[in-house]
């Protein structure tokens, strides 16, 4: 990340899921800014034009994803990354946060926190990158042995220092 604090927008009408979201962010060192719904949303991301956007999808006056489709219609935030984040975890959901071209779709209760932050943390940086290891393809399965792990895994990478072209260290996620 560069010196500057990355600025996240955190819309959802749930106020202690809100609340929560905005003190975890903070703690991670971003610049927090919330909104109780997609239109109060839509408002503020046109004022101060967030880095990223954490989002719910039902929502009063406006869904996540109708603040997401009128913000991608204005130039200063046609490219704000979104991460849509559902607390019912629908395959149409996550279908049409794909065809909008949402960053990410998370689903409540099947991420942590932490999870959140490091995607947030990735859409603004550039240094971390995420990736499903599924047990039964090409040589998933023998680092899934070696892992003790039998069940798809996600592993984290993070680049390391400019100084280390195309070095990474990997952690497992759960």
């Amino acid at each position: 990340m560069s010196n500057a604090q990355p600025k996240i927008l955190i819309v959802d009408d749930d106020r202690e899921l809100r609340d929560i979201y905005v003190q975890k962010f903070r703690a991670s060192g971003f610049e927090v800014l919330s909104a109780r719904d997609g239109q109060e949303g839509f408002d503020l991301a046109q004022k101060v034009k967030p880095d990223v956007i954490l989002t719910g999808i039902i929502m009063p006056r406006l869904t996540g994803f109708e603040m997401m489709k009128q913000l991608r219609g204005q130039p200063a935030t046609s490219t704000v990354p979104f991460v849509i984040f559902s607390h019912r975890g629908l395959e149409e959901d996550r279908r049409l946060a794909e065809e909008m071209g949402a960053a990410a779709f998370l689903v409540q209760g099947r991420v942590t926190p932490n999870e959140i932050v490091a995607t947030a943390q990735r859409l603004v940086s550039g240094e971390y990158y995420w990736v499903l290891v599924q047990v039964d393809q090409l040589d998933s399965a023998r680092l899934s042995g070696d892992l003790k792990i039998a069940q798809p895994i996600k592993l984290e990478l993070r680049r390391l220092p400019d100084n280390q072209p195309r070095s990474f260290t990997a952690k497992v996620v759960d």
